[in-house]
């Protein structure tokens, strides 16, 4: 037991990133000076421009998630896998609107289940299970009931996430808002609060004007390339828990050690804005950071998308996961969706294809049995299979296309459909992309 305290004393101690509704600034790395962009921020302008990222409008990589899912009874439906997919969609729809070149995908989930998970305690289970339950080729996520720290008079702090600098882990709350997650993993890729050290002296401080300088014995330069986040391009500001109006209008009237008033970006999505709907951008220079950690990372060289023979990058489609009819996707009448059979890192970091996409076909306001057409787009010798199913799960039919097929759906009674659409074990092609849609 003696052990096991010096462990979490250990973990804690360089535990960073608090939740969106409390923070501790003690917990954050004193020195970022060996990141090779602080006190030159024009580095990674020079890695955009250099390697071409600026002129790409496709990720660049494809991160695979291991969810460690903590659960106090089986009855709870806060983790289930609808949960899941919503969650992993939040998170990838802030990432393509800001055009950050990356992507998330879900690999591998495994659930625990005891009434002692109720209430997940940030100074010992969140360390401590962090560190025991990880993989170290996947982005490890654990998702809880609830985060709580002991305070003064035995108060308790909620959080809503965090992130583990040792275990190199991030944690949520089941039911988190749907920019906490991606705070969350942006600590992951090696951001920064841009606040960090507001409320510190000059030496530590970012100042509002982007053109102070610092003159320190050891690093010399433009302030808000040094201090607070280190990049120039994130406005320096206090935290903006309690001074962002609903509107996301900041509302506070503090200034710098300089005597200059904050003007902060309120939509940044690693600020503390108590309206969590304001978090909705990156800024240029913390998409370079997210990618150039990316680059770095040793066990990132299986989740670089790489390109085919006719130039499809290997990535997951948008409506991923969608590993099971619990989650299966929608198909919209009249309207095509765009899916890939893709490639994906297992829990060994190998390379393998991805098994199945399951899509659900709802059609009881047709009078008429409606068609569905799967077409294949970049390949003709390739196979898939296409399973299909009922409301039950029963399998009906099955087919099997190299280019284009149209199926007729059956006159079930519930009309409500599944297909099961999986590659062949043989095929050559590692990423399929097809298109399907129905009508009538």
């Amino acid at each position: 037991m003696r052990f096991l305290q010096l462990i979490a004393i250990l973990l804690i101690t360089i535990t960073n990133c608090q939740a969106q509704n409390f923070e501790n600034q003690s917990f954050e790395h004193k020195h970022i000076f060996h990141k090779p962009w602080i006190g030159n921020n024009q580095f990674l302008t020079n890695y955009i421009i250099n390697n071409g990222i600026d002129t790409i409008n496709r990720p660049l990589y494809a991160i695979p998630i291991k969810l460690w899912v903590y659960k106090s009874s089986d009855s709870s439906q806060t983790t289930n896998d609808k949960y899941i997919k919503q969650l992993i969609q939040n998170l990838n729809t802030l990432h393509r609107l800001n055009n950050t070149h990356i992507t998330f995908y879900v690999s591998e989930i495994k659930y625990f289940t005891n009434k002692k998970y109720a209430q997940f305690r940030y100074y010992t289970d969140f360390p401590i299970k962090t560190t025991l339950h990880h993989n170290k080729k996947l982005l490890n996520i654990s998702i809880v009931e609830s985060l709580t720290k002991s305070g003064k008079k035995n108060r308790n702090y909620h959080f809503t996430g965090s992130y583990n600098t040792l275990s190199n882990s991030v944690i949520t709350i089941a039911q988190c808002h749907p920019s906490g997650i991606c705070h969350e993993t942006g600590h992951y890729l090696g951001l920064k609060h841009p606040h960090k050290s507001y409320n510190r002296g000059k030496r530590h401080q970012e100042s509002v004007s982007r053109t102070q300088m610092r003159k320190g014995i050891f690093i010399r330069g433009y302030n808000c390339e040094i201090n607070g986040d280190g990049l120039s391009d994130t406005y320096a500001q206090p935290n903006l828990n309690k001074c962002v109006d609903n509107n996301c209008h900041y509302i506070g009237t503090q200034t710098d050690r300089w005597g200059n008033q904050y003007k902060p970006q309120t939509d940044n999505i690693m600020s503390y804005p108590p309206n969590k709907n304001c978090r909705t951008t990156f800024t240029p220079m913390q998409k370079a950071v997210m990618l150039y950690t990316l680059e770095n990372k040793k066990k990132s060289a299986n989740w670089r998308i790489k390109t085919d023979s006719i130039k499809r990058p290997q990535h997951p489609d948008r409506y991923e996961p969608d590993f099971s009819p619990e989650i299966a996707t929608l198909l919209q009448p009249e309207y095509s969706q765009l899916h890939t059979l893709h490639q994906r890192v297992n829990k060994k970091g190998k390379l393998i294809s991805d098994d199945y996409d399951w899509i659900k076909i709802d059609y009881k306001n047709y009078t008429i049995q409606p068609k569905i057409t799967i077409t294949i787009i970049n390949s003709t010798t390739d196979n898939i299979n296409i399973e299909t199913y009922d409301v039950n799960k029963k399998k009906i039919n099955k087919y099997t296309t190299n280019s284009q097929l149209e199926i007729e759906l059956e006159n079930c009674q519930a009309k409500i459909q599944f297909l099961k659409v999986t590659p062949e074990k043989n095929n050559q092609t590692k990423h399929l992309e097809y298109k399907i849609n129905f009508f009538n």
